[in-house]
């Protein structure tokens, strides 16, 4: 009997703990007419699975990210690494800009969104006024 239950132990598959985390920034823009833009991405760190959407504050859809690379600037050893994780947005089936996100030691220094129709590069900051909740998002 001992042998079939480890048998059967054997042949079943466990199940694996992996957890989705969800993170929210919200971000405005330095121009002189601001766009306020929320930046929601999930991830599973044991999985290595993550993807991300944004939604500007006077648009009626979300926009799709996928996740494109991450690169770690080692330079100085006596601060913490920098860190530019890039996004490419997906509109309607086709790859029409990418977010790039530099951090330094978890925070968040720049976003900086690249349209590649016309290479016009658009700068977002952190927003100091409002935070985003994984319930409410960011409320403009």
């Amino acid at each position: 009997m001992k042998k079939l239950g480890l048998l059967v132990m054997c042949l079943l598959p466990l199940p694996a703990y992996s957890e989705v985390m969800t993170e929210v920034y919200c971000f405005s823009s330095a121009d002189k007419a601001p766009k306020n833009l929320e930046f929601r991405f999930h991830y599973d760190t044991s999985a290595k699975w993550t993807v991300g959407y944004l939604k500007y504050a006077d648009a009626p859809r979300q926009i799709t990210l996928a996740a494109r690379d991450a690169q770690w600037d080692e330079s100085d050893s006596q601060r913490p690494d920098d860190v530019a994780n890039s996004w490419l947005e997906v509109t309607t089936g086709k790859v029409t800009g990418e977010y790039e996100m530099v951090t330094e030691a978890g925070a968040i220094n720049a976003m900086v969104y690249t349209r590649y129709a016309d290479k016009k590069k658009t700068t977002f900051n952190r927003s100091k006024t409002v935070e985003g909740s994984l319930e409410d998002g960011c409320q403009w």
